[in-house]
């Protein structure tokens, strides 16, 4: 961790990212992005097959900027006492962040915590990223979910043009995306077979509202270079 150390990049944990210190818990993530002028995605975007997952909370955020509309929840389950975490938390203007997992162990000691929750450590991480860094923002994230070694998660960053998605390497936690005839869906779980598939562990997904598109970005170790020529856009409905 020297080299990161020398490029100015800050391991320390603010929990300026969310409003509350305190417990994980289980959390149910959706989110759908519509790109049509259908104005009933407010009805039907916040399912009870997935608030059920998180009755200590429920929270959502929604975007609008003309072209498409963005409907983007989490549901948390207190896993132990203490302050319940809620989701989607708001990392700076713009960008919203909702993760389901736990952290076993880093590639820096200093970076983990008993003291924090897994949720607060990993969106602080992500702030500071997104200030410290030059990088294109796929290979921030990257560059932050290369850190946590032996972890199990399913996260979603909604940012201003893009979403980020994403699961660990062996694909723990469940995590599953959609193509619809108006946009995609991301969802931890479903109730309906009919065009959704599980999102590929070890891989970031990013989902472009402009170009409507899919690019992949391998998750990588903290030892590995960026990997922003490895970028593979494809239609979305070609992937799906």
């Amino acid at each position: 961790m020297g080299s990161e150390q020398e490029s100015g990049y800050s391991l320390a944990v603010t929990r300026e990212a969310f409003p509350v210190p305190g417990d994980d818990g289980m959390c149910g993530i959706w989110l759908t992005v519509d790109h049509s002028e259908d104005e009933s995605l407010q009805a039907t975007c916040c399912p009870t097959w997935l608030t059920r997952r998180g009755p200590d909370s429920t929270e959502r955020v929604t975007v609008e900027d003309g072209t498409y509309k963005v409907d983007f929840g989490a549901s948390v389950l207190s896993m132990r006492e203490g302050n319940v975490v809620p989701q989607p938390g708001k990392l700076e203007d713009g960008f919203h962040f909702a993760w389901n997992g736990e952290v076993y162990e880093t590639s820096d000691a200093s970076m983990w915590s008993d003291d924090i929750a897994d949720t607060l450590l990993v969106a602080d991480l992500l702030k500071q990223e997104l200030h410290q860094s030059d990088l294109p923002i796929p290979n921030k994230i990257v560059r932050v979910l290369g850190h946590l070694l032996n972890t199990e998660f399913a996260f979603c960053l909604l940012c201003p043009d893009s979403i980020y998605f994403a699961r660990d390497r062996v694909g723990c936690r469940s995590l599953e995306m959609s193509k619809t005839s108006s946009g995609f869906k991301v969802a931890s779980v479903h109730n309906s077979d009919e065009g959704w598939n599980e999102v590929p562990p070890g891989i970031l997904f990013e989902y472009q509202m402009a170009t409507k598109s899919l690019c992949e970005y391998p998750i990588v170790g903290p030892s590995r270079p960026p990997v922003a020529e490895t970028r593979n856009e494809t239609d979305a409905s070609q992937l799906l």
